[in-house]
Order: C-alpha cells, then sequence, then structure tokens
C-alpha cells in the first residue's frame, strides 16, 4: 500500500518496478549491474557459516579466568554480542569479538572510505563483488585456512576492540561504540570495517560518570551499582535543551527578528513560566521524572515539578524532529534522527564547523531548517520555537485515549511525563500474533497490564491513573534504565499523527554480581515478569512488582545460601529403588 511506502520512505515504484520488503524495510529494487534486468537480492550473513557456537559458549560459561574466557570467544561465529567478565584475581575483559569477513575485495576511495557501489552497508552488486565465506575447520574459525584469498580473509582476533584490564579497573559497555570507529561520522574508512551503527552513547557516559562517583566515594557495591541501573538523568536533554532555552531567550529580547519575536509574543505567558521551569530542571540534573503516584513509587513536589519539565521537553523534542525532517523525503530511525539534529545544531556558527552540506554562508546554518512548505525561509531558532508551540498545542488538546494524546487542559501542572511514558509488558507472542486476525486477545492474555497489577486501591472521579493499561515510569531516550519512548526511538517521517511516548523494552534484568572472599559470589536480580508462563500461577508476574520498583532479590548460588532462603524442600526417591 501507498501509506507503507511512504511510511518507510520508500520512492515510488515506476514502470515495471515493484516494492518490496527486506529485514523489516520497503526497497524498490533497481537494476544494478545495467543490464536491464533485476535478477534478485541475496544475503550474505556469518551464521550462514557454520560453527560449534554452543560449544565457544559452553566454554565461556565454564571458563575459570578472564583469559580462558576471552580465548574461548575465538570461536564465535554468527552470533556477536557484547561481552563483559571478571574474574577473582580482578582481571576485567570487554570484548565483542565475531567472526567477521575483512571486506578486503571491496574497493575503496583515496580517503579510506568503500567506493560508492561497494558500500558494505547498503546493497551492493553481488555480480561483480560475490559474497564472502568464513573458513571453518572442525566447527571452530580457521583464518589459516586459505590466506591469501580475501573472500576467506577474516579480521585477526587481536585487530578486534578489546579492553583487557584497563587502567582504570573496571569496563564499560551499554551498546555504545566500542572503539571510536564512528566518531569521525564515518563507519567505512577504518582499517576493519566491524559494522555498526552503535547507539549514541548517553548510557555508557551515565554508567562511567556512575561509577566513577561510586569509586571516589569509597568503591562500587552491590548496592550503589543497583541504583545505578535504576539511573534515569536525561542526558538526552543535557544536549539539545541548551538549544531550546538559547532559542527563547533570543525570541525574549526586543530586538530579536520579526519572524522570532512573533512566535514568542503569540503565547508568552507560558513560554516564559516553561522557560524559568526548564531551567530550573536543567541546573538540578534534569532528572526524567514519571510524577505519578503508583504501588511501586511515591513521587515526591519536586519529581512532580520535574516531570512536567520532562513531558514537555520530550513533546518539543518530538516537534523538532518532525519540524526539521517532515518536508525532506527522508526516513531513517530515532537514533539516526538523534545524530542528525545533534551535527546541525552543532553546525551552526560561522565558517561552517561541522563542514556540513548545504551549508548557507549568509544565514551561518544549513538551510535543512528551512521548511520548504513556506515561502519565507525559516531560521533554526524559528524552528524550534514553532517547534515548542506544536508541543503546547498538542499538549493542549484531547486526549486520544488514557494513554495517548493530549491532556485537554492548560492547566500544565497536569502535563506528567509518566501519564504517557507507560511501560507496556507485553508477551513474547506479541512480536508474533498481534497483527492476526481474532489472536490479538488471547496474546493479551500473557501480557501483564494494570489488571493483574493496579496502580492503586481505588481511583477517585477523574483520576487520570484510571484507565490506564500500562505502567507509568521515568526515563527518556538513552537513560541507563532504558525506557526509549515510541514516539523517539521509532520516529517515522512525515508526520503521523498523534505522539506514542510509550514504550515495550527495558532491562531484562536487574542484575549486579560481586566476586568476594576466595570466589564467593553475591548478587541480586529481579526479571520484568515471573518464573511461570501459567497465567493462573502465582509466580506469572510476581516479579514484575519489584521490577517496576527498582527492587530486586538477593540470587543464591551456595547451597547454605540456598538453604537460608528456602521456602520449603522436596524429596526424589527413585520409583523401583
Amino acid at each position: 500500500p501507498a501509506t507503507e511506502q511512504e511510511r518507510s520512505g520508500a520512492k515510488s515504484p515506476g514502470q515495471g518496478q515493484a516494492v518490496m520488503a527486506a529485514l523489516g524495510e520497503f526497497i524498490v529494487p533497481e537494476d544494478i549491474d545495467g543490464d536491464g534486468v533485476i535478477t534478485g537480492i541475496s544475503m550474505d550473513l556469518t551464521t550462514l557459516d557454520v560453527a560449534d557456537t554452543a560449544g565457544a559458549v559452553w566454554g565461556m560459561a565454564h571458563a575459570q579466568d578472564v583469559q580462558s574466557f576471552r580465548d574461548k570467544g575465538r570461536e564465535l561465529v554468527g552470533w556477536a554480542q557484547n561481552m563483559m567478565a571478571i574474574d577473582h584475581n580482578g582481571q576485567t575483559l570487554y570484548s565483542g569479538y565475531n567472526a567477521t569477513p575483512c571486506r578486503g575485495y571491496l574497493p575503496r576511495k583515496p580517503d579510506g572510505s568503500f567506493s560508492d557501489d561497494a558500500n558494505p552497508r547498503l546493497l551492493i552488486d553481488g555480480t561483480k563483488y560475490g559474497g564472502f565465506e568464513i573458513p571453518v575447520s572442525e566447527g571452530k574459525v580457521d583464518p589459516n585456512q586459505a590466506p591469501e584469498d580475501p573472500y576467506r580473509c577474516v579480521v585477526p582476533f587481536d585487530a578486534w576492540p578489546v579492553a583487557l584490564n584497563p587502567a582504570a579497573g573496571y569496563v564499560v559497555n551499554a551498546n555504545n561504540d566500542i572503539s571510536g570507529t564512528s566518531l569521525d561520522n564515518q563507519l567505512g574508512n577504518d582499517t576493519w570495517y566491524i559494522g555498526g551503527p552503535w547507539t549514541l552513547g548517553y548510557r555508557a557516559k551515565a554508567i562511567e560518570q556512575g561509577v566513577q562517583t561510586a569509586v571516589a566515594a569509597g568503591g562500587v557495591s552491590v548496592a550503589n551499582m543497583s541504583a545505578l541501573q535504576g539511573s534515569h538523568r536525561s542526558l538526552t536533554a543535557e544536549q539539545f535543551l541548551p538549544a531550546m532555552l538559547k532559542a527563547i531567550s533570543r525570541s525574549q529580547e526586543k530586538g530579536a527578528p520579526e519572524g522570532l519575536r512573533a512566535l514568542y509574543l503569540s503565547d508568552k505567558v507560558t513560554i516564559d513560566e516553561l522557560s524559568a521551569r526548564l531551567t530550573e530542571w536543567q541546573q538540578s540534573g534534569a532528572e526524567a521524572e514519571s510524577g505519578v503516584e503508583t504501588f511501586y513509587h511515591q513521587p515526591s513536589d519536586k519529581e512532580r515539578r520535574d516531570s512536567v519539565a520532562t513531558m514537555v521537553f520530550n513533546a518539543w523534542l518530538v516537534e523538532l524532529l518532525h519540524g526539521i525532517f517532515d518536508d525532506e523525503g527522508v526516513s531513517f530511525s530515532g537514533m539516526e534522527a538523534l545524530r542528525g539534529l545533534d551535527l546541525l545544531l552543532a553546525g551552526r556558527g560561522p565558517n561552517n564547523p561541522q563542514n556540513l552540506a548545504s551549508w548557507h554562508t549568509d544565514r551561518a546554518e544549513r538551510v535543512l531548517f528551512d521548511n520548504v512548505s513556506t515561502a519565507q525561509i525559516e531560521t533554526s531558532d524559528e524552528i524550534i520555537m514553532a517547534a515548542l508551540l506544536s508541543a503546547l498545542e498538542r499538549l493542549r488538546d484531547k486526549p486520544d485515549g488514557p494513554e495517548l494524546g493530549g491532556f485537554g487542559t492548560w492547566d500544565i501542572d497536569q502535563w506528567r511525563w509518566g501519564l504517557r511514558h507507560l511501560l507496556q509488558l507485553n508477551s513474547i507472542l506479541s512480536s508474533f500474533l498481534s497483527d492476526v486476525d481474532g489472536l490479538s486477545a488471547l496474546v493479551e492474555l500473557f501480557s501483564i497490564t494494570t489488571d493483574i497489577h493496579p496502580l492503586a486501591e481505588s481511583y477517585a472521579k477523574g483520576d487520570p491513573r484510571k484507565g490506564l493499561q500500562h505502567f507509568p515510569r521515568p526515563g527518556d531516550y538513552g537513560v541507563v534504565d532504558a525506557a526509549h519512548p515510541n514516539a523517539v526511538r521509532s520516529i517515522e517521517f512525515p508526520d503521523k499523527g498523534p505522539r506514542d511516548f510509550r514504550f515495550a523494552h527495558g532491562p531484562i534484568m536487574r542484575m549486579v554480581i560481586s566476586i568476594v572472599d576466595k570466589g564467593r559470589v553475591e548478587g541480586v536480580n529481579i526479571i520484568p515478569g515471573g518464573q511461570s508462563a501459567l497465567t493462573d500461577s502465582p509466580f506469572f508476574a510476581d516479579q514484575a512488582r519489584k521490577w517496576l520498583g527498582n527492587q530486586t532479590d538477593p540470587m543464591r548460588f551456595s547451597p547454605d545460601q540456598v538453604s537460608a532462603g528456602a521456602t520449603g524442600r522436596e524429596v526424589f526417591v527413585p520409583a523401583n529403588p
């Protein structure tokens, strides 16, 4: 359907062309080799090269120290993971090794980047370059099998980014760039191409800062690392909120450009109040608070106030992304949109500081800020202010339902982030069956909602929590306690209606492990569900109650730990002794 093509950013098919789905995206296949025929699209994956992955993982699970753990990682094929380990000797390791083709058969430009027709991040002509093969012998990677064959070359194990016993005494990873590969805004100009992109690094930065704070205060512990896992400080706001506050400040000046000044005067009272609130929120640490009382959290007055700032900031951020990119005919993820926004904002100023294409000399910024649907050329400050006004309009609008749309009021104190930023604890079945006619109701039976864990014992008339099926949560895009709202994470261009700030993902466990005396292990954990898949079991959703409140249960490794926490005992004997 045309709507799906537009939503995915696919071009309209021409004469004799068709739209096809590939890896969740809609594309129009093109004639790459110029023979007038499109024969098909093939895919080459490292997972197609059989290896003993299970054996490698088994060996890693039974490794006695960091070095033997790392050595077993040499055998991984088609199973790329961020691996971190620590042993009782205090050795620490990060590695994401996975047998990866060298790609030496793909030509490069003088600057080291891949040629336009040989970019491994895009479709390339398979009839010209062919596919790669990971050399495997007896179920294990064998890079010496055919070293002279560029199609069977593997990135050397010792060339893969690794952190082994760093001077800091710890390693941090949160799906961020593992070696600085992307810091020059290029993924394909390094000696070895190992993939990407990675997340923006917000979570890793916050974790790094949290660990350093704990070390300075006396050292890490199970308690303070558990607290760090629950961090919801908004580094997204730390990065982008200053641009909004500066635009407001410029618009408040009597000598501001006419268009910018008019935007400010159109809602002067509200903008002045929000400017003060957002500045206060920024200066106090920009904690992305829910502000909604639940069985797992009772917010303070400050948290309620901060929740309004969190709601306004996130509503503005989404409108800003739409305001910049809706008219550009582009399609990309929220992560890519935020990368682009950062470059555009940082690229303002004389002499084209980010060396951006389409930079406008007279305006000292990229013309991408302009809204092509209007006659005038808007500045970045005007687009920023227009996005704020659009966000206010949406927040004041009537709700599209208990969990979507505006708040139906001009009273900004009612705009609580947690009333729109809601966690959906969906069943794993929803990924497969939710769109199948007649089965969506069945899927709901296996999801955890407020029908199972009510937010409160009762609700007064007009309580906005009444009717919520999902769980108010703090956090926003990029916080440590992952809670990326759909409106940013899965943003779609052009504008497609109501903003959905709910999310259906997060930490699959809240685990902290400590190795103490002579290798003795202690730790805590909790999962966002339960240990039983039976909906009538008391263990179907019992752990979700604690998970929502960032609480944990002790992990019991040794027989004495199990005995101390036992609630019963069963004895099994042979049927025929």
